[in-house]
């Protein structure tokens, strides 16, 4: 089987998961019935699992389902602040406590604010205002 390709990421990174044995195994499984590595089996499931779940969000005008894969899509960006933002300004349900307070602190900045920047809960973000200031305000 071919290498798989992981999309259209500048560089691959590196993610240490602890695994019970029995579904380690079941890992080795995946990798044994596809003929591929372990990393790759991983990339598999993943996949798997991004192209067959998916989120429902609804609005006070619309009530949407997207796909995960979709989801991961629609946030994609070189950055961490760009991912952020987009996951912000799309998908907000999806943010965790931790990402909600950074959100409010990002919010209450307004030097990070550009009238044509990307639209997060009504206000104007600077994508590349935040990417700069990104480690700072974590």
């Amino acid at each position: 089987m071919p290498k798989l390709k992981s999309g259209n990421e500048t560089k691959s990174q590196l993610v240490a998961v602890r695994v019970p044995a029995k579904l380690r195994h079941g890992l080795d499984v995946i990798a044994r019935a596809n003929g591929v590595s372990t990393t790759d089996a991983v990339l598999l499931a993943i996949r798997h699992y991004l192209e067959s779940k998916v989120i429902r969000t609804a609005t006070a005008t619309s009530d949407t389902v997207d796909k995960l894969d979709a989801v991961a899509d629609i946030t994609w960006a070189n950055t961490e602040a760009g991912r952020f933002l987009r996951m912000a300004s799309r998908f907000p349900i999806l943010l965790n406590d931790r990402e909600n307070e950074l959100l409010f602190k990002i919010l209450e900045d307004s030097s990070l604010h550009e009238s044509d920047g990307m639209l997060v809960t009504g206000v104007p973000i600077s994508e590349a205002k935040l990417a700069m200031r990104w480690d700072e305000l974590q």
